[in-house]
C-alpha cells in the first residue's frame, strides 16, 4: 500500500520548495499527474505543452508512449522554472541540473528526500 503524506508534511515541503523553481516544478508534476520518478526524468522540454497543460512521458516498463495532463499551477511552476533555468547542454529535457545536464533519477530522488518526502 502507498504511504500517505500528512498535511503537515505536505505543509513542510512545499515551504522547502516554494523558493526552488526546479523542485517546485517537480513536486507538483509527481503529484497532479502520477507520474513516476523515471518518467520524471525523461520528460524532454518540447514534449511539454503548457498552453494544453499536457506532456508527453515515455514509460519504461510497457515501452510506450502517453500523455499526462497537469492544473494551471503546475503549468505556472514549469515556466517560472523554465525563466531561470540552464540552456540544455546535452539533451533538451525539462529536469536539468544547475550545470544543464539531464537530471538523474537518483537526483530527483535526492531532492525529494532532502525536501521531506520519503521514497520508501
Amino acid at each position: 500500500m502507498p504511504k500517505m503524506i500528512s498535511e503537515d508534511n505536505m505543509v513542510t515541503v512545499f515551504r522547502a520548495v516554494v523558493s526552488k523553481p526546479r523542485e517546485l516544478a517537480m513536486l507538483l508534476l509527481l503529484l497532479d499527474t502520477g507520474i513516476t520518478l523515471s518518467e520524471l526524468e525523461e520528460i524532454n522540454d518540447n514534449d511539454v505543452d503548457l498552453s494544453n497543460r499536457s506532456a508527453r512521458v515515455y514509460r519504461q516498463k510497457t515501452r510506450k508512449e502517453r500523455y499526462i495532463y497537469f492544473s494551471t499551477q503546475t503549468a505556472a511552476a514549469i515556466d517560472a522554472y523554465r525563466f531561470v533555468r540552464p540552456q540544455p547542454l546535452v539533451q533538451p529535457r525539462l529536469l536539468l541540473t544547475r550545470d544543464g545536464y539531464p537530471i538523474t533519477g537518483k537526483r530527483i530522488q535526492k531532492i525529494l528526500e532532502t525536501v521531506g518526502c520519503q521514497s520508501k
